[in-house]
């Protein structure tokens, strides 16, 4: 079945079957939605690229579509395709990498300019269930260190369809700039909470009357990908291109953490309308912790 590429905001939403089984190979370039901090503008574009990886399914397994050198064998000529893999070299078996994200950036510079910061631990505000063809809407607000001092906020979303599953990323990053006295070594890592400076909130919809045969009718797992400092920054550099972000968001394991209640959001045609907006009707919207 032909896979439909949609709109979302910076984050990539994923889309599972009625039994839960991911699938995901998605190529697209879309308008970016204005930015909290200035009406006027919207930067970037929204694209990424996913490959065929196992997502989270509705009760906590993993699930998905196995390409050559995702299982099994592997050499230098078929290397694994499994998000977060590598090949043991000794067996010639693909094997996931144990990996904990602790920062974006170990021993984070005193005083910086115009640095790029990825959304690393933060908050999601979406509705659960949505009713078929109306605008979801989601809004984000990443938590970072009080020494920076944020100038511009980037965000994105993009969506792929197969039959009534879809999946999504969510990508959000900041422009920053050190405060007076500059920033501590862990700046970007795993400070106190309650130190939390949050950034947005940054908020879009998802059209959900944009399926492959009209309105949606499904569900859509979301993904806040985890990426670092210096994954970003290749990706700004690179124009945004989604092949680089696929590939850097790609090299690390998924993590359930970084997928709102670690579950799809369920649209169909008996589910209640959302509100327009999570911020300004937060009472129709369940908010969920990433990265924390």
């Amino acid at each position: 079945m032909d896979a439909y590429r949609g709109l979302s905001l910076v984050f990539v939403a994923r889309w599972l079957d009625p039994n839960g089984i991911g699938y995901h190979r998605l190529r697209m370039v879309t308008a970016m939605p204005r930015s909290p901090h200035d009406p006027s503008r919207g930067r970037g574009r929204a694209l990424l690229e996913l490959g065929c990886v196992p997502l989270v399914t509705l009760v906590g397994a993993l699930a998905g579509c196995t390409p050559a050198g995702e299982a099994g064998f592997c050499d230098e000529a078929t290397p694994c395709q499994g998000r977060g893999q590598f090949c043991d070299t000794m067996t010639n078996v693909c094997e996931t990498e144990a990996f904990v994200a602790e920062s974006t950036e170990d021993n984070a510079p005193s005083d910086f300019t115009d640095k790029i910061v990825p959304f690393f631990r933060g908050q999601i505000c979406l509705p659960t269930e949505v009713a078929s063809g109306s605008a979801m809407p989601v809004s984000m607000s990443a938590c970072l260190h009080p020494c920076l001092e944020v100038t511009d906020i980037t965000f994105r979303h993009n969506f792929e369809c197969i039959g009534s599953s879809c999946q999504a990323f969510a990508t959000m990053f900041v422009t920053a700039n050190s405060a007076a006295g500059g920033c501590p070594a862990d700046a970007f890592g795993r400070f106190d909470r309650g130190m939390c400076q949050f950034a947005g909130p940054a908020e879009f919809t998802i059209d959900t009357s944009e399926g492959p045969d009209g309105d949606i009718a499904g569900s859509m797992l979301i993904e806040v990908p985890f990426l670092t400092n210096a994954d970003m920054e290749m990706i700004v550099d690179s124009g945004l291109d989604q092949d680089v972000t696929a590939e850097l968001a790609e090299q690390y394991p998924q993590d359930a953490g970084r997928i709102p209640g670690a579950r799809a959001v369920w649209i169909l045609p008996q589910h209640p309308e959302p509100p327009a907006s999570c911020v300004e009707t937060p009472a129709g919207c369940t908010c969920f912790d990433i990265g924390f």
